[in-house]
């Protein structure tokens, strides 16, 4: 029987009567996202898998990059792109996200693009020349949300005064380091 993540990309051939055995379910790895671990019958470990979506459904990214890092930015170009008090960001290599559905883009800054749903309007990835060969996904768009944790703040200079939020984490006055 096939198994798929989703009805666009498929991950595999199982038995159905294996599919308890054939995943392993559990939090961990890399700080930022507790996504899950997969491994195969034979105890082989797999790539993580983190998907997502907008809000029509239309744009679509799956990618097994672990996030290169995670982040709550507060910077006003996110703030206004979104007209949300701040934005949870991951970042990946960009070469490992895999779209479907055709994204459009606005040039957000000098040396930033934004790629979002042209029907729906979601934000779906932001890439700039700051971060070579690396995409920003919005964490907010992914199918399992609540498996995103956040490392940082940036762009804490530019919080807005009556949000609270994770006050623990580090700090950055602007960007986070690259």
């Amino acid at each position: 029987k096939n198994w798929t993540l989703s009805n666009e990309f498929q991950l595999g051939y199982i038995s159905s009567n294996k599919i308890d055995s054939f995943f392993n379910f559990f939090a961990g790895g890399k700080p930022g996202i507790k996504g899950y671990q997969y491994y195969s019958i034979e105890g082989n470990k797999m790539a993580k898998i983190y998907s997502g979506r907008c809000l029509c459904g239309n744009i679509k990214f799956e990618t097994n990059s672990e996030p290169i890092w995670t982040a709550l930015c507060h910077c006003e170009s996110c703030r206004r792109a979104c007209s949300a008090p701040l934005v949870a960001w991951m970042s990946c290599k960009d070469f490992s996200v895999k779209w479907l559905g055709q994204r459009a883009f606005y040039k957000s800054s000098e040396n930033g693009t934004r790629g979002f749903c042209g029907q729906c309007g979601t934000q779906m990835s932001f890439v700039s020349a700051r971060w070579k060969d690396q995409i920003h996904l919005y964490a907010t768009s992914l199918n399992n949300p609540e498996s995103y944790e956040p490392s940082l703040h940036c762009y804490y200079s530019e919080k807005l005064n009556w949000l609270s939020v994770n006050e623990d984490l580090p700090k950055f006055g602007s960007s986070a380091p690259t």
